[in-house]
């Protein structure tokens, strides 16, 4: 009986059942907002409004807002951790939709911010040969105890008391980060310094500045959820206090 009505089954008509997936918006149809200063920047770049799909374009592509283009670029450095200049390769290959204002800074924001590369990327770093500049009579060369580090990068010339930096380890085991820390800078000189939590002074060729704690906490919360900060007085009139607010 159970054969003969697996044969009718077989043999007779049969229904395909086809689910319909919702309709699939194309990148013209993406829904875009444009903030007060991407109007701007629109603005000085010459782009055109598009009355049809609600975008401004320009090149023929359509700009994308800053907020949407640091979701792009966050996600993207999240799944590859590419840095700067292969980051930036991918996307203006890629770019063929979209119009990305302001790429390079916004690369190098979150690619600055990003802890895990900060940790693990080599660094290479030239110090000269350090030497004493001596003059004829008092006065005539001032010393200046502080460690340099790369402007570009850091935006001051020296590390100062008080900044985090990662120390090199020199023998780093298997899926080991190649860099420890952050520590603290208690004292620094032109070419060492000490650190909390080291008995020894390191080298300056052996540091790096880390990423501060705000551009940290604000790449790994998303480009959406700016910092707030809560202000609180004390008896002190001289002294203030501030306390994050979590959400």
């Amino acid at each position: 009986m159970a054969d003969e009505t697996a044969r009718a089954a077989a043999l007779g008509p049969q229904a395909l059942s086809l689910q319909v997936p919702e309709a699939v918006r194309t990148p013209g149809q993406l829904s875009l907002e444009y903030s007060d200063s991407d109007l701007d920047i629109v603005q000085q770049i010459g782009a055109k409004y598009d009355e049809q799909m609600k975008v401004w374009k320009h090149q023929g592509k359509t700009v994308l807002p800053q907020k949407r283009a640091k979701e792009l670029v966050t996600h993207l450095h999240r799944w590859t951790h590419l840095g700067h200049k292969k980051l930036k390769a991918l996307l203006w290959r890629e770019g063929q939709t979209y119009y990305i204002p302001k790429l390079p800074s916004l690369i190098q924001q979150v690619t600055d911010a990003c802890v895990p590369c900060a940790k693990v990327n080599a660094k290479h770093l030239k110090m000269p040969e350090g030497t004493r500049m001596r003059g004829e009579r008092p006065g005539t060369n001032w010393e200046v105890d502080y460690t340099e580090i790369k402007p570009g990068r850091y935006g001051n010339k020296y590390l100062l008391i008080g900044d985090s930096v990662y120390v090199r380890r020199h023998q780093s085991r298997m899926l080991e980060p190649r860099w420890k820390g952050p520590y603290t800078v208690l004292l620094t000189t032109a070419t060492a310094l000490k650190v909390d939590g080291i008995a020894a002074w390191v080298h300056a060729s052996h540091v790096k500045r880390a990423p501060s704690t705000s551009t940290a906490d604000a790449s790994r919360d998303g480009p959406d959820e700016p910092l707030q900060w809560k202000l609180h007085r004390t008896q002190n009139p001289l002294k203030i206090r501030l306390s994050k607010i979590v959400q």
